[in-house]
């Protein structure tokens, strides 16, 4: 079985950061995972459009839109897809967690992030 993962970011070391935290996952989970990755809400949606995502991991301040853009577009493609926030500021977006399934506040710490992400995939 193979999981498919979209983590979005505009900075480059929480998307390294993030697939690295998802890299050890995949060592421990059993199955395989795939992740793809995006910086912009325009980047994301076009992935969204040509891949199923089993969970989508995005920041909620983008330089093009934010990551409730990105959630209703994978919702309305795909409501089985699980769609976690990562933010500086989640009581900002406190109105928009209807279409969350998991809220995680940065910095987060790995082993914290990790766990979340088994919880999300049912792993």
């Amino acid at each position: 079985m193979t999981k498919r993962i979209l983590i979005v970011d505009d900075v480059e070391f929480i998307l390294d950061f993030e697939a690295k935290a998802i890299e050890s996952v995949k060592n421990d989970a059993g199955f395989s995972i795939v992740v793809d990755k995006a910086s912009t809400v325009t980047d994301a949606k076009e992935l969204v459009e040509a891949n199923h995502y089993d969970l989508i991991i995005s920041d909620m301040n983008l330089p093009d839109g934010t990551g409730t853009e990105i959630a209703k577009f994978a919702l309305d493609k795909d409501e089985s897809t699980r769609i976690a926030a990562l933010t500086i500021y989640p009581q900002r977006y406190e109105s928009e967690r209807g279409y969350f399934d998991a809220f995680f506040k940065k910095p987060i710490l790995p082993s914290v992030f990790k766990e979340n992400i088994k919880l999300l995939l049912k792993a």
